[in-house]
């Protein structure tokens, strides 16, 4: 069973405000996201929403099922490591289907 039982001063001090201000970032955007997708399809609105918290919440599905497999067959250790991996490829892939500002203007 994995618990945290001590929790260094030193992490708790550099941790909680990074995650703290990633957290802050991240929902920030929630609603700006929504009016992008509202615009793009107005006269869809409901249903672009819609598809978008559904893809949303199947990536949270997707990524505490493939956590936790990762910690069960790996340990604790291998998470940052694959959560790293899925990042890196993640920025790849945006950067590779993003348009370039030549090309909207």
């Amino acid at each position: 069973m994995l618990t945290a039982t001590k929790v260094h001063t030193a992490a708790t001090v550099i941790c909680f405000p990074l995650m703290f201000a990633f957290g802050l970032s991240w929902w920030s955007g929630g609603i700006s996201r929504q009016t992008r997708l509202a615009r793009h399809a107005p006269q869809q609105r409901p249903q672009a929403i819609g598809l978008h918290f559904s893809a949303q919440f199947l990536g949270v599905a997707i990524g505490g099922a493939l956590g936790g497999a990762v910690l069960s067959g790996f340990g604790p250790i291998a998470v940052p490591v694959v959560g790293a991996a899925i990042a890196a490829l993640t920025v790849l892939s945006v950067r590779q289907t993003a348009p370039s500002p030549a090309a909207g203007a």
